[in-house]
């Protein structure tokens, strides 16, 4: 999923550095202190930004700070990568990678919620009877978006297609007992974005687009499958786009 800068509700209120870092972790004497010990919060965070920029450790990054309905900072430092152009801070698009729960599934979740189309505690065979095994039964849809439905936290959960990547979500065990414990699982809200969509009836990307993004001015974030966005930062360059795997 990718993000512009555009519109009032601002996704980021810190920092999004664009990968393709060819270093890991931060550079010996890059420490907060040490780049910038006698500045002001937010001029402080640009130097330390600037400084990472400089050591390679990212290319560049967007620094957006915002409090209520106003923009404290904004601006672009370095590159969407090594080789192009500086970062536009208005215009560059990111993949915001596990964003997408909180500003895709979780909103068109409880949209349905609203709508009477899906409910908190029914469980998530109602809407996706494919998902069975030990306990699944007793799996609801507030589970998997409350991340205690025991299922894993994450695995290898891709293949040639998104519905062979689907099959190796819906079918992995549970950890523990539905309920147990809570464990930030991706598994879990891959099963609950298509029993989200079962239950809408119709594909959550325009669900989306039509009552949260385009409501709000937010007119550059969406789902993209692999059309041509000049203006998007790469997510990745060491690890080719595939339909059904993200880079992280």
């Amino acid at each position: 999923m990718a993000a512009g800068q555009k519109g009032g509700w601002w996704l980021l209120l810190a920092l999004v550095a664009c990968s393709g870092s060819d270093r890991g972790g931060v550079p010996a004497g890059a420490e907060a202190d040490s780049v910038a010990p006698q500045l002001p919060p937010l001029p402080r965070a640009e130097q330390v930004v600037a400084h990472a920029v400089e050591q390679r450790v990212f290319p560049g990054a967007v620094l957006a700070v915002g409090r209520r309905d106003t923009t404290v900072l904004l601006r672009g430092i370095g590159r969407t990568s090594w080789q192009a152009e500086p970062v536009d801070p208005r215009r560059t698009i990111y993949d915001i990678a596990s964003l997408t729960k909180v500003v895709a599934t979780t909103p068109a979740v409880m949209l349905l919620v609203e709508d009477g189309k899906l409910e908190l505690d029914a469980p998530v065979q109602r809407y996706l009877p494919a998902f069975r095994g030990e306990n699944k039964d007793q799996v609801t849809i507030r589970h998997l978006l409350t991340h205690t439905s025991g299922l894993p936290a994450g695995g290898d959960i891709w293949g040639p297609s998104p519905n062979l990547a689907l099959a190796q979500a819906m079918n992995t065990p549970l950890l523990r007992a539905p309920g147990d414990s809570s464990v930030y699982s991706d598994v879990g809200f891959i099963v609950l974005w298509v029993a989200a969509e079962k239950a809408a009836d119709e594909p959550l990307p325009e669900l989306l687009e039509r009552r949260v993004y385009r409501p709000l001015g937010m007119l550059s974030t969406g789902f993209r499958h692999g059309k041509p966005c000049p203006t998007c930062a790469p997510a990745s360059p060491l690890h080719p786009a595939s339909p059904a795997r993200l880079h992280d």
